[in-house]
């Protein structure tokens, strides 16, 4: 009985079926979304700020370029 793998796989794919369909399962599948939009929303928190201080660089060193050609 060990050693029939086809076996073995349907029985794995049955239990794996009926977690899925149950609440802990979307309780795990529900967590783990809210985690990953959560990390998308401080990620693009954080590369918005650094576009925002790359451009006050740029304005800054334009400035400065436009200073010491005016001298």
């Amino acid at each position: 009985m060990f050693e029939n793998k086809k076996l073995w796989a349907f029985i794995g794919g049955a239990a794996a079926g009926l977690f899925l369909r149950g609440k802990t399962a979307r309780k795990i599948a529900v967590n783990g979304i809210a985690c990953g939009m959560q990390t998308r929303d401080k990620i693009n928190a954080e590369i918005q700020s650094v576009k925002e201080d790359a451009a006050d660089i740029y304005e800054e060193a334009k400035e400065k370029a436009g200073a010491e050609e005016d001298e």
